[in-house]
């Protein structure tokens, strides 16, 4: 049986999880790396990994958040923000979303207007989710 996985998560991120899966044991030897902080991030996100693992991922990735490009924020914001919310995410997201902002010049030069203004509109959403729920 041939599995087909996600080309976009390097394989020092999957000997993390499959480390992780099969021992119980976080053994990330890429903690202080944004880029395959996202990876793992995707891995969990996209494969529904357990609880541990994501919490992990979010905790390691959310210091250095600010540290990596206007892509990888909007990378992060994309897979935080799925439908349906995954609550365990939050702070991931509201992070990621005022990054996006801060670097939506940046994204705008690589981007088409409408795929730009569909992003924008679900950061303002987050945004104005995150501001009105302390009320």
């Amino acid at each position: 049986v041939v599995v087909r996985v996600d080309p976009r998560i390097s394989r020092d991120v999957w000997k993390c999880v499959l480390h992780f899966l099969y021992s119980g044991e976080i053994r990330c030897r890429f903690s202080q790396d944004v880029a395959q902080l996202v990876e793992l991030l995707r891995a969990c996100v996209v494969y529904e990994f357990p609880r541990t693992l994501v919490e992990f991922a979010q905790a390691t990735l959310c210091p250095l958040l600010i540290t990596g490009t206007a892509m990888q924020h909007l990378q992060v914001f994309s897979l935080s923000a799925r439908t349906p919310l995954d609550a365990r995410l939050r702070l991931l997201r509201e992070a990621s979303a005022l990054l996006v902002l801060e670097g939506a010049q940046e994204l705008c030069s690589e981007m088409e207007p409408g795929d730009i203004s569909s992003i924008l509109l679900r950061v303002f959403e987050v945004i104005e989710t995150a501001i009105f729920r302390g009320r």
